[in-house]
């Protein structure tokens, strides 16, 4: 509940700017709760040390005391572009000699992972086997014949798309292998046995 949430923050959170109130929950639920959870997660089960330098605790208590105008246009502006909405007004300007031309004309774009294409190239053995009807049946977890539904109504053609469905499935499927069945080495190898040759 986002009382509770906000709550958390301070006190003063209902003083909050409606911006003021976006950047409270930014930082209390999509940050914290999974861009850093899962950047740590997955740069540590690499063994790297992840630096988020615009997270450090003097920047982001400068920028929380920065006026709204130097966040975003209070009208929201004409587009998604920086240049337009005045989305990251500061840093754009603090950065402008060493950012490539053009910068401030592009739309915000996030970083998404390409589920479909290694569905359907590298990891599709994969795929197909852990989310099989055979698979899912053994398991005995979900419902066999609503998730062979489910795939067909999904279906882009060369199989069902893999985000979220299929890739939710394949991914629990490997879990249950490792945590239920205690077949860590088997899912790991099954994993690399089809992943990014």
């Amino acid at each position: 509940d986002m009382d509770r949430i906000l709550s958390l923050t301070g006190p003063d959170w209902r003083q909050e700017s409606a911006i003021g109130l976006a950047c409270l929950l930014d930082v209390g639920v999509y940050m914290g709760c999974q861009l850093l959870r899962d950047s740590d997660a997955v740069s540590m089960a690499s063994s790297l040390e992840l630096r988020v330098p615009l997270v450090d605790l003097r920047v982001a208590e400068f920028s929380r005391s920065c006026p709204d105008s130097l966040k975003l246009r209070s009208d929201g502006g004409p587009g998604p572009e920086y240049g337009q909405s005045g989305a990251k007004r500061v840093l754009i300007d603090a950065l402008r000699d060493i950012l490539p031309p053009g910068f401030t004309s592009r739309p915000k774009k996030g970083f998404a992972l390409p589920h479909d294409h290694w569905a359907q190239h590298e990891l599709a053995p994969l795929v197909e086997e852990t989310c099989s009807h055979r698979a899912v049946a053994a398991r005995g977890l979900l419902e066999a014949d609503a998730i062979r539904e489910l795939a067909s109504k999904h279906s882009n053609g060369r199989g069902w798309s893999a985000w979220p469905h299929a890739w939710s499935l394949m991914i629990l499927e490997l879990w249950c292998r490792s945590a239920l069945d205690g077949t860590t080495a088997r899912a790991n190898q099954a994993l690399e046995a089809h992943a990014f040759r």
